[in-house]
């Protein structure tokens, strides 16, 4: 996906988004994220995960209370 493309996806994009990122991800940018999101897609969930690499993330117990957090909010209103 081009960068065009992603800024075009996120604005059109309505449905529920929650983003996460390793805080020490080295093959994405996670200080680069709340800009990116703020500004394209501002009903986003963005969560930075303290310590976390780029594939830590799928069995991170951190990611993974804020992914049912999020789910729970998201869907059982």
């Amino acid at each position: 996906m081009s960068p065009a493309s992603y800024v075009d996806e996120l604005q059109a994009n309505t449905a529920p988004i929650l983003t996460l990122v390793g805080r020490e991800d080295g093959a994405f940018y996670p200080d680069k994220f709340e800009d990116v999101f703020s500004k394209n897609a501002p009903h986003a969930q963005l969560e930075i995960v303290p310590g976390a690499k780029h594939l830590d993330l799928p069995s991170n117990q951190t990611a993974a209370n804020l992914i049912v957090a999020w789910l729970e909010k998201t869907y059982t209103q």
